[in-house]
């Protein structure tokens, strides 16, 4: 798998944590897992099938694993090697669980995959950061407030729920259109509607994994040939 580099110090927290996880799982002591550098310098990109670190990234990983104990995702072990051995804490344990243990590297250049520069301001950074979802819903944030932006009735006027409506009639709901007939704007209508019942929460969707850096590539292009619709 071809991963995009240098890896970001938000994406770098996420494999260290599901590393520190599977390690803790495999070790039939606590005691004998390996300390929180060899995990950095060889047990992560291992366990994630990538070259080793380079120097920039093994440095913003060591400031990942200090920023994980600030937040109390991991914490040092009760022992005489307390400062080297880091275990997950219960609030660390239930982040990996919930949310790590599928979880994928960005192996897509979805800066390239990208047509839109606004689209790309809003989720790449996001995206190369493994927050998948992050980036989906900022995807179709943005998707919301351009259809406003070219709607005839006044965006205070609107409500979120409506924005699937607003492909209605030819003479109505949008400033501009190349859409000429009733079945054409029948058509786009029941895809806006279906597109923002269905992507715009992922986090609350079921059927679509937080964690799959693929698909939430696929989608994020999907908002951008919305997008694209909406400028016509």
């Amino acid at each position: 798998m071809s991963v995009l580099r240098p890896l970001s110090k938000d994406l770098l927290k996420k494999m260290f944590l599901r590393t520190l996880y599977n390690e803790k799982e495999n070790a039939k002591e606590v005691l004998l897992m390996p300390d929180f550098v060899s995990i950095i310098c060889g047990k992560m990109a291992e366990f994630f099938a990538i070259p080793d670190l380079i120097e920039e990234e093994y440095e913003l990983c060591l400031d990942a694993v200090f920023e994980l104990e600030s937040y109390d995702y991991i914490a040092n072990l009760d022992c005489e090697s307390s400062e080297v051995l880091k275990d997950l804490t219960p609030k660390g344990n239930k982040y990996v669980e919930e949310r790590l243990l599928n979880f994928q590297l960005p192996s897509i250049d979805i800066y390239k995959h990208i047509t839109r520069d606004d689209l790309r301001e809003e989720v790449v950074k996001d995206y190369l950061s493994g927050n998948y979802e992050e980036s989906i819903m900022k995807a179709f944030n943005l998707l919301e407030e351009r259809v406003k932006e070219n709607t005839i009735v006044k965006p205070s006027h609107l409500e979120m729920k409506e924005v699937s409506n607003y492909y209605i009639a030819k003479d109505g709901s949008l400033k501009y259109t190349t859409f000429q007939n009733e079945e054409e704007l029948a058509s786009l209508r029941r895809i806006m509607q279906g597109t923002m019942l269905w992507f715009r929460d992922p986090e609350n969707n079921t059927s679509i994994s937080l964690n799959n850096a693929e698909a939430a590539a696929q989608i994020i292009v999907f908002a951008n040939m919305h997008l694209n619709l909406i400028d016509q």
